[in-house]
């Protein structure tokens, strides 16, 4: 949940990205993102990514992300699924060589999360893996930059969280068109924000129907603090997507410097079911379903698996981790556009 901050943190910083005008109205580029991303309904992406934090740290994942359209016409929550997986990085209980690192989808009725905890870097007893279950969307799709920019607009706000274009109504940013370009073969409307002489944010977007994000550099201070790149297109269905790309963010403040890049390896049509839609819970997972009045439950580990931690762990850890007792459950609900608005309009406040 603390990354999920952090990274709310950096899309406010966003935030004081704008919109734009000629070709194309204000209201139009607050809003494109809202256009784009129907045109991936249905769609399956599998891509590798890599994520390098300020620790050095390199975390290597194996992706998928579906879009699929809301079940309900009058809803405008996108039926979404990412599933992440890593290469085992000797967990002393599984032989597997790829494992759930992480999934959150939204199915149209229900909304389900898991995080796993490694049993190799924990070096304070054992901990299940995380799991929650939700009767709305909660938008939780940290670290997935790809959905990020496949479905930004040059603000650079992912659709989920502004799933109706209307984060920057009470606050416009005014993007304009100041030019047009080309990048990777494609022609692009090159648009600008500015608050008096400061440059707040630049982008590119293809002057295609898709309106695809290809390029944008957010500012403070004047100094670019994050920049976002497409660097190789594919064509699905006769609809672009961004087929490579990456991400690069200085530090500013309590938000820490990150490298983000990712390959799509294949595009498909989806075919899950809503009732098939969500992956099995992996075993050594602690569930609270919110649906069911914080109803908690453990998927265990077979006895075998059982064993192997025993051996690993030691008998101390093991009674608590059969009982599920010790476990502690935090769960932070945030709002995302309520933050989105404090932290603009602080930044607003500064500026005056």
């Amino acid at each position: 949940m603390q990354r999920l901050k952090l990274h709310i943190l950096t899309i406010l910083l966003l935030l004081a990205t704008p919109c734009r005008g000629q070709d194309v109205s204000a209201e139009q580029l607050s809003r494109v993102h809202l256009q784009r991303v129907p045109l991936y309904f249905g769609w399956e992406f599998e891509y590798e990514s890599s994520l390098v934090t300020d620790d050095g740290e390199t975390i290597e994942l194996e992706n998928v992300l579906v879009l699929d359209a809301p079940v309900a016409r009058s809803s405008a929550v996108v039926r979404r699924l990412w599933i992440a997986k890593r290469e085992n990085p000797g967990e002393p209980h599984l032989d597997d060589t790829q494992l759930m690192h992480r999934f959150a989808g939204w199915n149209g009725s229900e909304y389900r999360q898991y995080e796993r905890n490694y049993l190799s870097s924990n070096t304070d007893g054992i901990k299940l893996g995380r799991g929650a279950i939700f009767a709305s969307d909660r938008a939780s799709y940290t670290d997935n930059y790809f959905d990020a920019m496949l479905t930004s607009g040059p603000h650079g706000v992912p659709q989920y969280v502004d799933v109706s274009g209307k984060v920057f109504d009470k606050h416009p940013l005014q993007f304009r068109v100041i030019g047009r370009g080309e990048r990777l073969d494609v022609g692009t409307l090159k648009v600008e924000a500015r608050q008096g002489a400061e440059l707040l944010a630049e982008a590119e977007l293809s002057d295609t129907a898709e309106k695809l994000l290809m390029w944008q550099v957010t500012y403070h201070n004047n100094q670019p603090v994050m920049q976002w790149e497409v660097t190789a297109l594919g064509r699905f269905d006769d609809t672009l997507y961004p087929a490579s790309g990456k991400m690069d963010r200085e530090q500013v403040g309590d938000i820490r410097p990150l490298e983000y890049r990712f390959e799509v390896k294949n595009v498909s049509w989806n075919n899950r079911s809503v009732d098939e839609w969500f992956p099995q819970w992996p075993q050594g997972t602690a569930v609270i379903d919110q649906t069911d009045g914080a109803k908690q439950a453990v998927i265990p580990y077979p006895e075998d698996v059982s064993k192997r931690i025993v051996a690993s762990k030691g008998m101390g850890a093991v009674s608590s981790f059969r009982s599920g007792r010790g476990l502690v459950f935090l769960l932070v609900n945030l709002c995302i556009v309520g933050a989105i608005g404090y932290f603009f309009i602080r930044r607003r406040r500064g500026a005056h």
